[in-house]
């Protein structure tokens, strides 16, 4: 019994985090991160890893301690690593029937996410293994579906064409143009200092234009790097540019996904944030950044 609670309290806490690794990918660039874990506003990329297997994470009744060392692995090897296409037993899967509507995806290896509105009420993220509704269970997670296991059959979830897929990987789509945003509300005071419009920033985070508009790499070397940052988005009027590494926010180093939920949770929620000091590398020269919410 105590095994089982344990191992309950084990996969709970797995939901869990998984749920904020969804809000953490959601921040709007390093700098913004910190102040949303909003709404799907963000794609990582890790540089090219040696192959690893093309086969997605899936529910199964097993959870061993074997299946739980595996899954580690996969985590530490995959949580930014590469999608695997959709195989052809998931091609073959039946679309399902149910009022589900696939909205976006994370295929990350032990991470994947499935972004799903059901019966037309808001969007959720839900992990593998975790019951959508209606005795459905997310399966498996691939860049342009997901997979529902329903009364032992598995059925296809496709991903909405006029959504865009949020894969931690290699395969991205190019980043779209991007909405002008007044200048009012992102206002230059000079090279190092912004000002932000609290209201602005809580309605760009839930908003789809900014999706693909920029790309976040963990650097070989520590930090995350900005990368295809669009012209007239909200980080290039940040100032932010690619080819940033952004290293520390609020002066607290940033080199990982725990780093950055260790600062989310510390600093409360973007309601109480009043400024955002960030510390890049720009061309090999150490460049701060220092943003006012009003």
């Amino acid at each position: 019994m105590e095994e089982l609670a344990s191992n309950v309290g084990y996969w709970t806490n797995r939901v869990i985090n998984t749920r904020a690794f969804v809000w953490l990918v959601n921040g709007a660039a390093l700098v913004l991160l910190t102040a949303s874990m909003a709404q799907w506003t963000w794609m990582l990329l890790q540089p090219p890893v040696p192959p690893t297997t093309q086969t997605p994470l899936t529910n199964t009744s097993s959870n061993t301690q074997a299946s739980e060392t595996k899954l580690d692995r996969l985590l530490a090897i995959e949580l930014f690593g590469h999608n695997p296409g959709a195989d052809e037993n998931a091609k073959d899967a039946p679309i399902t029937s149910l009022n589900f509507v696939l909205l976006g995806v994370v295929a990350a290896g032990g991470e994947s996410l499935a972004l799903i509105s059901v019966d037309g009420r808001d969007q959720l993220p839900f992990a593998i293994g975790e019951e959508i509704a209606h005795s459905a269970i997310l399966d498996a997670v691939y860049p342009d579906r997901a997979i529902i296991l329903r009364r032992g059959t598995r059925e296809s979830l496709v991903l909405q064409e006029t959504m865009p897929s949020l894969p931690l990987s290699s395969v991205l789509s190019r980043p779209n143009k991007a909405s002008t945003i007044s200048s009012g509300e992102i206002k230059k005071i000079n090279d190092n200092l912004y000002r932000i419009d609290r209201n602005m920033l809580q309605a760009q985070m839930g908003s789809p234009t900014l999706l693909s508009q920029a790309l976040v790499v963990p650097h070989s070397n520590g930090g995350f790097e900005m990368r295809n940052i669009v012209k007239g988005s909200l980080y290039e009027q940040a100032g932010l540019r690619s080819g940033d590494v952004i290293r520390k926010v609020n002066g607290q180093s940033i080199n990982t996904i725990d780093d950055a939920m260790r600062f989310y949770r510390e600093m409360g929620g973007l309601d109480r944030l009043i400024a955002i000091n960030i510390e890049v590398d720009r061309g090999g020269q150490s460049k701060r950044l220092h943003y006012q919410l009003r």
